[in-house]
């Protein structure tokens, strides 16, 4: 019995002893970088200049550039610009409340990365612009998108700048990508910070969304653990291969961790709440009053409204490409009495190959000419509307 409890403690003390080694070496080769190393990094380049907390539009893009770049396995997928313009939105011309002469048509565009699109060197809204120019269907595009926002900063935009401030517009665009209606109000400010800071309300209530930086800070955190804000030197070493950032990672025992992970129930956080459910039949009713006060503005303002549909690359394989616009895309344009629009018409006749080469490689967002096709479809489009 002696040798047997003998035996016991001393394969205990080898097992335990085994892991405590292994758990040891294998924790420092995460915290110092080399495990589970990031295949892609956002670079922003002293961004903290550019990109400041806004109440009402959830952040404003100052005049000041900042350089943004993705780098996914080695390959710089795109190298772009933050830049905002006189009211802090990414449009590359500055616009007012008031139609200036000779503009026969203004249309407000509400959107969000897909129509920003500052890692391009062109927007599909300016590419529409410059494709009107000149003809009977010229238009002006006031960009109003928030890249990374959606519902909930559009309604804000909409209520508390172009209808207090009373824009003269002709028409309001509302062109979405999958789970944009599900977006709360998001905020965010890169200043005096290493990480880009990111974050989506807890409710649908306008009372409760912060009205400064203050009241923003509890709910900020870093938008990606592999997004930096760098110096210039640091972004352009990046571009060339010759700087990645240092690992920050938390020590913790890296098994016991995973082991954790996998056990524990996952619980969504509410702010980051940014798809539909799947058996999607009715809005939330927050979502909806936000909607139906978006409706109230419309209406008030006299101005009609059009839901376009984005799609996304996976939209456009054959497959998809007879699918109706996403329900809670449909019942927003019911809702609003808007004109209902699906843009994977804009890529039809296209094979999946020449889909593929308008996308970036990873990214899931288009790349250039597959943002110039949409805006080639669009221009068409608002051509006779309203």
């Amino acid at each position: 019995m002696i040798q047997k409890t003998k035996t016991f403690f001393v394969l205990a003390v080898l097992v335990i002893g085994t892991y405590l080694v292994c758990e040891i070496a294998v924790t420092l080769l995460y915290v110092g970088g080399v495990l589970e190393r990031p295949t892609t990094m956002w670079l922003f380049e002293d961004s903290g200049r550019t990109v400041h907390f806004d109440a009402i539009r959830g952040y404003r893009l100052s005049t000041v550039p900042s350089r943004i770049t993705r780098i996914t396995k080695g390959t710089t997928e795109y190298v772009g610009a933050l830049k905002g313009n006189n009211q802090g939105f990414p449009d590359r011309d500055d616009f007012y409340p008031k139609r200036g002469d000779g503009q026969e048509k203004r249309l407000a565009v509400f959107v969000d990365s897909y129509t920003a699109a500052q890692f391009l060197d062109k927007n599909w809204p300016d590419h529409a612009e410059d494709l009107s120019k000149g003809g009977p269907g010229n238009v002006q595009l006031l960009n109003f998108s928030v890249d990374g926002g959606g519902l909930g900063n559009w309604w804000s935009v909409l209520t508390r700048l172009i209808e207090q401030d009373g824009y003269e517009i002709d028409g309001v665009i509302f062109a979405i990508i999958p789970g944009d209606l599900w977006r709360r109000f998001s905020v965010s400010d890169h200043q005096n910070q290493d990480h880009p800071m990111f974050a989506r309300m807890p409710s649908w209530d306008p009372k409760t969304f912060p009205a400064n930086l203050e009241e923003a800070r509890p709910y900020l955190r870093p938008m990606t653990s592999n997004g930096h804000i760098v110096s210039k030197d640091e972004f352009d070493r990046a571009l060339e291969g010759a700087w990645r950032p240092r690992a920050n990672r938390p020590v913790r025992p890296y098994f016991a961790w995973k082991l954790w992970q996998a056990l524990r129930v996952r619980v969504p956080a509410g702010q980051e709440l940014a798809t539909p459910p799947k058996a999607f039949d009715s809005f939330d009713p927050g979502q909806e009053w936000i909607i139906k006060d978006i409706a109230r503005v419309l209406k008030a303002m006299n101005i009609p409204a059009m839901v376009v549909h984005v799609p996304s690359r996976e939209d456009l394989f054959q497959d998809n490409r007879d699918a109706a616009p996403p329900l809670d895309t449909r019942l927003f344009a019911i809702l609003l009495g808007a004109r209902l629009v699906d843009g994977k018409e804009a890529y039809a006749g296209h094979s999946g190959d020449e889909i593929r080469a308008m996308w970036h490689r990873y990214d899931a967002h288009w790349g250039q000419a597959g943002s110039n096709q949409f805006g080639q479809y669009m221009a068409g489009v608002l051509a006779d509307w309203p």
